[in-house]
């Protein structure tokens, strides 16, 4: 079509992508330009929620993190429950955002520069249990060619476990 083309002699640049803990629908999204993972107004890009199947568009040429934030009026697909007061974030160039690559981000932003993401990514391939041949900045487990695969039942498990440990401490506080 000529939306999924583009117009001749017009650009436009941004961010696209999915979302998923279950696919998230309504979680805010934007790309943190400053790096503080918080949205700060006039130096991050604007702030898009995610459509019902996870997906989201972000029409800018700023570059950095992609941060998404849950609230009350975020929905796991999976489940149809609330999923509220969830960071998640990956890396700049990312096509998902997952638990997955929450922890790719955290390991490679918290060794101080010293963890390449490539080597951060094969230890969270590792400490979930996934395939090591899967690109966890692209791996979407919900996509029409991996759903119900070994791969992204696996995936989500893996996602769901670490989201009931996260869960279980927040409720511990």
């Amino acid at each position: 079509s000529l939306f999924a083309t583009g117009l001749a002699g017009c650009s436009t640049t941004g961010t696209t992508g999915v979302v998923s803990k279950g696919l998230l629908d309504n979680a805010e999204v934007f790309i943190d330009v400053d790096g503080d993972g918080v949205w700060t107004a006039g130096v991050d890009s604007d702030k898009v929620r995610t459509a019902e199947d996870g997906s989201f568009s972000i029409e800018t040429e700023l570059t950095g993190d992609i941060i998404v934030q849950t609230d009350e009026t975020t929905i796991d697909a999976s489940s149809g429950a609330v999923l509220a007061g969830i960071t998640m974030s990956a890396m700049a160039g990312s096509s998902v955002v997952t638990i997955a690559t929450t922890i790719t981000n955290e390991l490679v932003e918290s060794s101080g520069g010293t963890l390449s993401q490539a080597d951060a990514e094969a230890q969270v391939k590792a400490i979930l249990g996934l395939d090591a041949s899967t690109d966890v900045s692209s791996y979407n487990a919900y996509a029409a060619d991996n759903a119900g695969t070994v791969e992204s039942v696996a995936f989500e498990k893996a996602a769901q476990q670490v989201m009931t440990v996260i869960n279980t401490l927040a409720e511990a506080e």
